[in-house]
Order: C-alpha cells, then sequence, then structure tokens
C-alpha cells in the first residue's frame, strides 16, 4: 500500500510531463507547417493548416479537429493568435489544468517555444482566453529542445 501510495503523484506527474512534452512537440510541427504555408496560418485555423500539410498529420497522433478550427491532442488545446504587428503566433493550453497538463506554451512560426508555469490554471479549457503573446506578458520563458 506504501509503494502504490508512493508511486500514484509519481506516475501523474509523468503523465503530466509527457502531455507537455507532446504539446510542445506539436507546436513545433504546427509552426513548421506555419513557415511553409503563412496565407493558411493566417486565417487562424488550424484544421485548415493540418489539410494543407498532410505529411504532418501523420506526426500529430490522435489530433482532433475543433469546430472553431481549434485543434486538441493529448490533451491540450491548440489555437492561433495574433501577436504585436499581426504576426500569428501557436498557443496550447491544457484541456483541463491539473489533469492533461499545468503550462501553456507559446510559439511563432520560425521561432522557439515559450512556456507559461499557469499555476493557478488560468488557461484550461476550451472557454479559456487566448493566452497573451509572449513578448506581451511577464512569466514567459524559452522552453529548451526535448
Amino acid at each position: 500500500l506504501v509503494v502504490l501510495l508512493v508511486s500514484l503523484p509519481r506516475l501523474r506527474r509523468f503523465a503530466l510531463r509527457e502531455n507537455e512534452t507532446d504539446a510542445i512537440r506539436a507546436l513545433r510541427v504546427l509552426a513548421l507547417d506555419g513557415v511553409a504555408h503563412p496565407e493558411v496560418l493566417a486565417g487562424g485555423n488550424l484544421g485548415a493548416l493540418l489539410a494543407a500539410s498532410p505529411d504532418h498529420r501523420v506526426r500529430l497522433e490522435d489530433v482532433e479537429v475543433l469546430p472553431d478550427g481549434r485543434l486538441r491532442c493529448h490533451g491540450y488545446l491548440f489555437a492561433v493568435a495574433l501577436a504585436e504587428g499581426g504576426r500569428p503566433i501557436l498557443l496550447a493550453w491544457p484541456w483541463e489544468h491539473g489533469t492533461t497538463g499545468l503550462a501553456a506554451f507559446a510559439i511563432e512560426p520560425g521561432g522557439e517555444p515559450f512556456g507559461l508555469l499557469n499555476e493557478e490554471g488560468v488557461y484550461s479549457g476550451p472557454d479559456s482566453p487566448l493566452l497573451p503573446p509572449p513578448g506581451l506578458s511577464p512569466g514567459w520563458i524559452p522552453v529548451g529542445r526535448d
């Protein structure tokens, strides 16, 4: 029983970390698609971006295209927002904070990802507001290579 009580929280943290790692990888794939198809990305529909890059859809396992063009994959939601000057930025945040992930992430096409701890779970679920771009908000930090 003691081993079980010690192991369960560790397994939960491992699952959360795996979802976060998968979200960063998916953002990198989507960012590559955004560089290849900037006109599609500018439309804000990630489902259309996937359709424009069928090779990458295979790399994004279990992806679900939501009716509004956002994506859901491995417990994370993905959307496009506009940064300063109208530059598109790809965003990812947990479907259910604490259950499917904790941190939120952002990347510009051709750039490197940033993360936000999101400790209070402000960004969680489909009704969350879109995240502010990293350059405009404190707390965003570069995410290293996994």
